[in-house]
């Protein structure tokens, strides 16, 4: 059989619902012609000429077969990764989420870190350097930080710790110099470091007996563009795992938009200007100021980062005559003060958006609209009306008060972060980018746009783009001193 010669579709798609159920893997559309050129890789290899029977080979319990799935694993998976990968998760682990931790575990002394979907061990290396600089004592420490992956070749490569130029695409020339040798080879981790991280084979979608045997074990789980590959009922899986393995004060950091339209009741979420962080769902007595607590769905309130503030003010709801005014259930107006408050538009829009924040989206619409009969030309009313409609699935509604409130200001950027995130959760990867490039226009030094942008690049594998956006908002990042958060204390340099 030549390997040039392109197989049945129909013979490729009975291979989907397999590796699928092994795996986790969705093998989509678009990914139909790299699958079957990894099966006529493979059955060269093997000297096979029939197609079924490199399916009867996969399909065998024979051990030998094992290493047949991770070859054709290593064909069908990307190992893409590189130090401090995400700068903005990276300073909120940093600068919150391990000081956080830090903080709790003072008493044992004791940290427990899980870098699911690790693939050549960057990212568990990132984070190793991390509490190298937040830890004066590390040696005091009982640390463990675990890089898990489906791919055997490259946890072996992760644990030789030995890298090139490539993976430090986006850090500064100190990072190397200060934790790594160079080396005829390349770069690679000093040992202390090194032997802090332990690395492991494991199957995210069938690993029942690994968080069962480390029930509450884990401080922080991260598992970063992982989902964005896997099936409904793998991701399904893969969040059972993780809340039976995180402790109840634990944080599980994922990376951007992964869980977009996931309802679970194993999460709560908090929101920031970096990223979403979830934790157990269970009776948390701690609410960071900075955050939004939600139970679920995992769809995050809508917001942009110029709105970020705006939306996390806590507001009292002003209390109005109850035939102006719709209150949630908890809520009863108070006849007294209701007789002495004007009903202004504006009283109605810090109602609703306070009705929003706590979920109450019937009685926030109720509001908003109430605002609009008394200004129709609001622009505030309708882009909260957006939102709230977005945050109840409703879509076509939220696109349409978007385009109300264009033309009462054609010029706003954050209806168009708005519709760009639409468009994410639509699934339309096209106009989620025209939107980013038209806040680009608008705001040629928007640091986000430029990462949403390179996000995007990255997952349709236009690698040179999504270079050239990262790099363009890592240099305005330098240009600007730019951060979401507060500066570190003196005591916790600034990541690279």
């Amino acid at each position: 059989m030549s390997s040039k010669r392109e197989l049945n579709p129909l013979l490729i798609e009975s291979f989907v619902p397999l590796i699928a159920k092994r795996t986790g893997l969705e093998i989509q559309e678009r990914d139909r012609k790299t699958l079957g050129q990894a099966i006529q890789s493979r059955m060269k290899s093997l000297h096979l000429l029939a197609v079924n029977s490199y399916y009867d080979r996969l399909t065998t319990e024979l051990p030998e077969d094992s290493q047949e799935w991770q070859n054709l694993i290593c064909l069908l998976t990307n190992p893409e990764s590189y130090f401090f990968r995400d700068r903005g998760q990276f300073s909120l682990l940093e600068r919150y989420i391990l000081p956080q931790l830090i903080e709790r575990r003072q008493q044992t002394k004791t940290l427990r870190l899980w870098s699911a979907g690790c693939s050549t061990g960057e990212e568990s290396y990132s984070l190793a350097i991390v509490l190298d600089r937040l830890l004066p004592d590390i040696d005091r420490w009982d640390l463990l930080i675990l890089g898990t992956d489906i791919n055997r070749e490259m946890l072996q490569r992760a644990r030789e710790g030995l890298y090139g130029n490539w993976s430090f695409r986006t850090s500064e020339t100190a990072l190397q110099k200060q934790y790594f040798q160079t080396t005829d080879r390349g770069y690679r981790l000093r040992d202390r470091l090194r032997q802090r991280v332990r690395f492991q084979y494991c199957n995210l979608t069938n690993c029942a007996d690994f968080s069962d045997s480390k029930p509450d074990f884990f401080d922080l789980i991260v598992c970063r563009n992982v989902f964005i590959y896997f099936t409904q009922s793998a991701i399904e899986k893969t969040l059972q795992t993780f809340s039976r393995s995180l402790s109840s004060d634990g944080y599980f950091l994922t990376g951007h938009a992964e869980l977009y339209g996931q309802n679970s009741s194993l999460f709560k979420s908090k929101i920031f200007p970096e990223s979403i962080l979830y934790q157990k769902n269970i009776q948390s007595t701690e609410q960071d100021p900075r955050s939004i607590n939600r139970q679920e769905p995992f769809f995050p309130l809508f917001q942009t980062p110029i709105e970020t503030s705006r939306q996390q003010k806590h507001r009292s709801i002003a209390i109005l005559p109850s035939d102006s005014l719709y209150y949630p259930a908890t809520v009863s107006p108070s006849p007294t003060v209701a007789n002495q408050t004007p009903i202004t538009p504006e009283i109605l829009l810090q109602n609703a958006e306070t009705l929003f924040l706590q979920k109450e989206f019937t009685a926030a619409i109720a509001n908003a609209e109430k605002a609009l009969k008394l200004k129709p030309q609001s622009f505030d009313a309708f882009y909260l009306l957006a939102q709230i409609y977005a945050n109840s699935g409703k879509y076509q509604q939220a696109i349409q008060c978007c385009q109300q409130a264009l033309k009462i200001n054609v010029f706003s950027v954050k209806i168009y972060y708005l519709l760009a995130q639409i468009s994410r959760e639509y699934g339309s990867p096209s106009e989620e980018k025209q939107y980013y490039k038209k806040i680009l226009y608008l705001e040629p030094h928007s640091i986000s746009a430029y990462r949403e942008l390179a996000y995007l690049y990255e997952r349709e594998g236009d690698r040179d783009r999504a270079q050239k956006m990262y790099r363009t908002a890592l240099d305005l990042e330098n240009q600007t001193g730019k951060s979401s958060l507060p500066p570190p204390s003196a005591q916790k340099p600034p990541i690279v």
